[in-house]
């Protein structure tokens, strides 16, 4: 399968003399997939029609030893869709953050399309503090229209009306950090939940999160996933570090996975030696034990920034 895309879309905000914020957006988007090797799917062309306008109104207040911004926000979008249907192969598992409340369209791939007339509202609050301390809530739900089948039944955007979405974060000036979201339904049930506690120094980095997701057959989870992941990364010094991870299936009361990263590297080399043993098992899955190596030059750009004490590689 291979799928060319072409697009196009205008964009435009603007400030009025009351302090509201107005952004609008409208564009097509042309798709075509080419499918090989295929008795019941053919190539497709389709065209998708899209229109967004968004409405926020920030009010900011400077207090003592902290700015505080609280913004309502308001959106209402529309799309539909012309040609042949596309098989669904890369959104079949799209999660429910603040990252995508006001986006246009909620799946995480582009094989899937909202349509129809929808919406979101809610509001955000940012704390900026002068003593690096920082933090943010956003609240926010989705409306729209007619439901979406293709979002999943525990997704918490498929109805009419989605499940409230809470988020927040802290920030300490001491490297602690605080991350969580809840979906909570109309009855008041958590169907979705997540945190993650962390703490950076200059040696030493740990995490732990916890993770709650719904059984969901539409993606693939039989049963209810109730983890604890914990995540720590020692560095002796700008050469050698070590890491642990390890995952705990709550609801199987018995550890998931654990592993062990050893790094080494200078101006020149970075070496990764890890070992991991998986323990779960299934009909398709084994315990297992996985050893890894990998050697990077850091003379071509990775992702990652070399921190080590030599200035220069040098032959």
């Amino acid at each position: 399968m291979a799928r060319a895309s072409v697009g196009t879309a205008w964009q435009g905000d603007r400030i009025t003399r009351y302090g509201l914020v107005v952004d609008c957006t409208v564009g097509v988007d042309l798709d075509y997939y080419n499918v090989g090797d295929d008795s019941v799917v053919g190539d497709t062309m389709r065209t998708i029609i899209f229109g967004q306008t968004t409405l926020r109104y920030p009010l900011i207040r400077q207090g003592h030893g902290a700015t505080h911004v609280v913004e309502p926000f308001v959106q209402l979008a529309w799309s539909d869709v012309q040609g042949g249907t596309v098989t669904n192969e890369d959104s079949t598992a799209t999660e429910f953050d603040q990252a995508n409340l006001l986006a246009l369209s909620r799946f995480s791939g582009e094989d899937a399309v909202e349509t129809g007339l929808r919406g979101a509202t809610g509001l955000s609050w940012t704390r900026i503090g002068t003593a690096g301390w920082d933090s943010t809530m956003t609240v926010g739900w989705v409306f729209r229209e007619t439901p979406n089948l293709n979002f999943s039944l525990k997704s918490g955007l498929r109805d009419t009306a989605s499940d409230w979405l809470i988020a927040g974060q802290l920030r300490a000036p001491s490297g602690f950090a605080i991350d969580g979201r809840l979906l909570v339904n109309a009855s008041f049930d958590v169907t979705k939940s997540e945190a993650r506690l962390g703490w950076n120094s200059r040696k030493l980095d740990l995490a732990a999160s916890y993770i709650f997701l719904p059984a969901d057959t539409f993606e693939s989870r039989p049963s209810d996933v109730r983890e604890w992941t914990i995540d720590t990364t020692y560095r002796f010094d700008e050469i050698w570090s070590m890491g642990l991870d390890a995952r705990y299936d709550l609801g199987g009361n018995a550890p998931t996975s654990t592993g062990l990263q050893i790094g080494w590297q200078n101006e020149c080399v970075t070496v990764d030696f890890s070992v991991s043993r998986r323990f779960t098992s299934s009909t398709t899955l084994t315990p297992s034990t996985d050893f890894g190596l990998s050697v990077g030059l850091n003379g071509f750009s990775a992702g990652r920034t070399n921190t080590a004490a030599s200035p220069s590689c040098t032959g």
